[in-house]
């Protein structure tokens, strides 16, 4: 991608696209595909965004039924969106929604509460 850019084939739109996406291998067959096919930015963002949105659906066809189960714990604990993202390596992140300031402070005083009870 670097090489590209510096050698003018792509322009610094192209590779600010490109680099949205998550993985080096789906970065190169894109690069590619836009060095064969001369995409516009505009068409680069457009195969980017196809591809994360590829990505995204398998993601959600393939996680693991712990990780399903856990989603839906947390769901119906905290009573709002909970998302799991994981790795082949068992990393991963928690994403919890609010949809208010009242939401929030709700979810921060649910975990504030399992603290006092951790520590005491």
């Amino acid at each position: 991608l670097k090489k590209a850019l510096i050698e003018r084939r792509i322009s610094m739109g192209h590779a600010r696209a490109l680099l949205s996406l998550s993985s080096s291998d789906d970065q190169q067959d894109s690069l590619d595909e836009i060095l064969q096919r001369n995409l516009s930015v505009r068409q680069t963002e457009e195969l980017v965004q196809s591809k994360k949105a590829q990505e995204n659906q398998t993601v959600k066809i393939s996680k693991p039924v712990e990780i399903r189960t856990a989603e839906d714990q947390l769901r119906q604990t905290l009573k709002t969106k909970v998302l799991i993202f994981s790795n082949k390596k068992c990393r991963g992140r928690i994403s919890i929604e609010f949809y208010s300031k009242q939401d929030l402070m709700r979810i921060m005083d649910f975990f504030e509460k399992l603290n006092e009870k951790e520590c005491s």
